[in-house]
């Protein structure tokens, strides 16, 4: 992945049109955060164009940056901003269970205990099954938050 995102943001520039287009922009912002490049993802993300057109799958290819890096406050703010997206008339972009995976994810490194919670309830709230994932890593968070007694908890 080091060579490939800097390969990938070099074509979008040869600005597809069409369906391949969205693909090829998520694709692109996916390839930065596998490379662990998460400011080159969030750049090519910030383009007015892409921005323009983003959905649920080009958030979390964000998202998925953030979590690997543990950007928890950067996390937090991109999933605000999602719940405020409204792409076309009536059709809004909404968090979805990758959405919270890389969320919570990002709390792990950064040791937000309180906000990997929050994410949990989030995700109850909109009916959104969490899965051993979410828990174990909403637990790691705990433990790196030093709350060891709440990570035993989440993990039973």
């Amino acid at each position: 992945w080091s060579q490939q995102w800097q390969q990938a943001v070099h074509l979008l520039g040869c600005r597809l049109r069409g369906p391949q287009r969205r693909m090829s922009e998520t694709a692109c912002i996916s390839a930065c955060s596998k490379a662990s490049q998460w400011q080159a993802a969030l750049a090519v993300f910030r383009d007015p164009h892409i921005m323009r057109r983003a959905n649920t799958r080009t958030f979390n290819a964000v998202l998925s940056g953030f979590g690997t890096s543990g950007k928890s406050g950067m996390a937090a703010r991109l999933i605000t901003e999602m719940q405020d997206v409204t792409v076309e008339p009536l059709w809004f972009v909404a968090p979805d269970r990758q959405t919270y995976t890389w969320a919570i994810k990002s709390c792990v490194l950064s040791g937000r205990w309180e906000l990997a919670l929050d994410y949990l309830e989030e995700m109850s709230e909109r009916k959104i099954e969490g899965d051993d994932g979410h828990f174990g890593d909403a637990a790691e968070a705990c433990k790196n938050g030093g709350q060891p007694e709440i990570a035993e908890i989440l993990r039973s």
